[in-house]
This record gives C-alpha cells, sequence and structure tokens, in this order.
C-alpha cells in the first residue's frame, strides 16, 4: 500500500465518481437519512472496543440539541481522526458531500504528512468495503484527496475526476477568500486544533476559513479534533467557553452555549481500550502526573510544579504582579520563606487593582499593563526566578498556565 502518492500516471483513465452513488446529485444536510448513514457505517465492520463510535452525537439537522461545532477530546489517539473522514466518505458517496479538512499549516498537508492520515483506512480495506470494491486506494495531489484503484502489484491503474476531500491550513487562510468555493463542502475536520503552538489571530483565521466554506449555508458539520487536552488552550477561550469546559471531567459530554447563542457540543473522550489497561500494567504502572498522556489518567494535562505549603510562615513582599491571558488572571506573590528564600506563590486571581502591574501578551488597557516580562529590574527578577525554579503554585492548573503563558511570550 506505501506508494509514492504524489505521482500520479498521465495515461490513468479518471472517471466519474457519481457512478457509484447510492443517491445522485448534492442533497442538503436536512434530507439527510441518518439512518442509511448508519447503516453504510456498520457495513465497514469497525472494531466496536477499538473504534471511536460518533452516532451518539447529535449530529442531525433536525435534532434539537445539533450544534455549530463539536469539539472531541482525548488524552490518545482513539481513532477520532478516521472516524470522521470515513464519516466524511459516507455523506460523498451518498450526497456528494466533499469533506474540508483543516490544519494548522501547510507543512502539515505535505503528502509524506498527509498519507498518515489514511493509514489505517487503506490498511483495513475501508475504501473497498465503503465503494463495493469500486475503488480500493486514495491518493493525494494538490490539495485533494481522490479514489483510486491499485493492482496487484500496487500501481495506480485508474482514479476518479472527483475529490471527496480537499486540505486546508489555517496560515493560508487569506489565500482562501479569493479564489476558493466550497458548495459541496458540508462537513469541516479541524484536526489536532490544540497544537504547541497557537498564532495570535488564529481563531479568527479558523472563522474566515469556515466563512469561506460556509456563505449562507446551514447544516455544515464542524468537527475538531484534538489529542491534546489543555485547559488553557486559546480556543476555548474564544469560543467563550472556558469556565464550564475546567469543570468537565473525563467521560463528560455537554452542550455548551456561548454568550451569543452559538451551541458547542464538547466530549472529552473516555476511551476504555482493554489493551491500554494492559500496557499500562505491564509498562506504565506508575503515578507520575507527566505520564497521563501516555496512559490516559487524569482530566488534563498536568505538569509537574511546586505547590507552596499553606502551613509554612512566609513574609509577603509584594502583591501586587498578575499574569493576565485572556479572561484569565493569576497573582504572583513575592515572599521570603525560611526554608526556600525568596519565592513567588502563583494562585489564581478575579480582579486587579490600581496599584497593579500586570504582564500580558494580550492588548495594553492602561499603564499598569506590561507586554511579555515587562522591561524594569523588578520584573526582571520575577522572571529570574521562574528560571531558578522558585515558582510555587497553589495548583497543577496554575503551572499550566504559566506554561502556557511562557509558550505565548516566547512565541
Amino acid at each position: 500500500m506505501k506508494k509514492i502518492m504524489e505521482e500520479i500516471d498521465d495515461v490513468l483513465t479518471e472517471v466519474e465518481s457519481a457512478e457509484w452513488f447510492a443517491c445522485k446529485g448534492k442533497v442538503p444536510p436536512e434530507k439527510w437519512d441518518w439512518q442509511l448513514i448508519k447503516k453504510e457505517w456498520k457495513k465497514l465492520g469497525m472494531p466496536k472496543d477499538i473504534a471511536y463510535d460518533p452516532f451518539h452525537i447529535p449530529m442531525a439537522y433536525k435534532d434539537l440539541k445539533r450544534c455549530g461545532y463539536y469539539m472531541l477530546i482525548s488524552k490518545r489517539g482513539v481513532g477520532k481522526s478516521t472516524t470522521f473522514v470515513l464519516l466524511g466518505m459516507i455523506l460523498f458517496k451518498l450526497y456528494g458531500v466533499k469533506i474540508q479538512y483543516i490544519r494548522q499549516n501547510q507543512d502539515m498537508l505535505k503528502p509524506k504528512y498527509a498519507q498518515e492520515l489514511m493509514t489505517t483506512i487503506l490498511s483495513c480495506g475501508y475504501i473497498e468495503k465503503l465503494t463495493e470494491g469500486r475503488w480500493n486506494y486514495a491518493t493525494y495531489y494538490a490539495n485533494k484527496w481522490c479514489f483510486a484503484k491499485i493492482d496487484e502489484d500496487g500501481k495506480i491503474i485508474e482514479k476518479t475526476n472527483i475529490h471527496f476531500m480537499y486540505t486546508l491550513s489555517i496560515d493560508q487562510s487569506f489565500t482562501y477568500k479569493s479564489n476558493y468555493n466550497a458548495p459541496d463542502g458540508d462537513i469541516t475536520i479541524f484536526d489536532e486544533f490544540i497544537g504547541k503552538r497557537y498564532t495570535p489571530n488564529e481563531f479568527v483565521y479558523y472563522m474566515d476559513i469556515l466563512s469561506t466554506i460556509i456563505r449562507k449555508r446551514t447544516g455544515v458539520l464542524n468537527i475538531m479534533l484534538s489529542n491534546a487536552i489543555d485547559e488553557y488552550s486559546e480556543y476555548f477561550e474564544e469560543f467563550e467557553i472556558n469556565e464550564k469546559i475546567r469543570q468537565m471531567k473525563k467521560g463528560d459530554a455537554d452542550i455548551i452555549q456561548t454568550p451569543g447563542g452559538t451551541r458547542v457540543y464538547v466530549e472529552l473522550i473516555d476511551h476504555h481500550d482493554k489493551n491500554s489497561a494492559r500496557l499500562n500494567k505491564e509498562y506504565f504502572g506508575f503515578k507520575n502526573p507527566r505520564l497521563y498522556a501516555i496512559t490516559g489518567a487524569g482530566e488534563w494535562n498536568v505538569p509537574m510544579c511546586k505547590h507552596y505549603d499553606l502551613t509554612e510562615e512566609v513574609e509577603i513582599i509584594d502583591k501586587t504582579h498578575y499574569i493576565k491571558m485572556g479572561l484569565n488572571l493569576v497573582n504572583l506573590e513575592l515572599c521570603r520563606s525560611e526554608k526556600y528564600g525568596y519565592i513567588v506563590r502563583v494562585h489564581k486571581a478575579t480582579k486587579v487593582h490600581e496599584d497593579s502591574v500586570i504582564y500580558t501578551m494580550d492588548e495594553i488597557e492602561d499603564e499598569r499593563y506590561r507586554k511579555g516580562h515587562g522591561w524594569s529590574k523588578v520584573d526582571r527578577y520575577f522572571w529570574s526566578l521562574l528560571q531558578k525554579d522558585k515558582w510555587h503554585y497553589a495548583t497543577n492548573s496554575q503551572k499550566n498556565f504559566v506554561d502556557k503563558y511562557q509558550s505565548i511570550a516566547y512565541n
């Protein structure tokens, strides 16, 4: 199966993909038959104990709980990307829908990386099952995925002239406004939306892409997937759901309505994999929180940090310094400790004051605000204590907050 996907023979016969559509021509989302969609899904024979089943999610157009966005989050791969690409393929087969697959940057869409998206789908023969033997492969060229047929030697002998999936990237959003049109793009998949880096205004660029795709249509399914669980993800803040997100635990699913009325389905997937449990017991049976992303334990990604001792008497030197990131705020208390010397104690705050010094990467609101790490000798002293591991935290969540701020400041 492993072939160079971007090189296509010019003499290949291209055929009209619609020859095996169950329903020819485009059908709007309000007329999709979800019982038929589920029937097609069952034909694939995906293993129930491994594959993620999407049919408990309220996606039907007439469902009163239907949402504008569906955020599905887990600490490890549970087949989310494979699941929704296959769901999109079924929608393509039945109704001519073309998947709009989105990543953060163009490098993530290069053929050598894009091929990984199809690894499970090809190795399990899902395309052949879906198309009833008409096609058995998928080829990627010029940001388009098309069905193809390969012979026993793995050579592509035929391909479709209609793509079932188009790939886009957030960092190229400005190029789509004037020259891209997707009238059949009734499902979007933003994969790995919680990345290692968040580009300034990335949320706005994502909305720009969706606006270009959706135009004036209704019923478009916007799927957002992530294998990273970061409670301080900028996307939660931009969607204005950050406070409710932090109250969720593994296994929870909730529909959160934004102040503007947009409904967002959020699920923290608790995937019970017997094989993973066995592997955890055999190889990763430790309580170290830094292994949570591997073992799947805990609720959110938790960094190791020093918690300050509430029983220890300390002298508070200064409590006027804060870090503000979006709607989130922490207070930095400079203290003198008999045990540790000078330290900074970090804890959640709800408001600032007239004499506050506020570090931020957001807009400077008034003279109290300082960009990044500030500029004064006192600022440098505060941040030098961080470099010396002299910041102590009320909770692991506050350490996560500081780490997130640092990544943005240095980025």
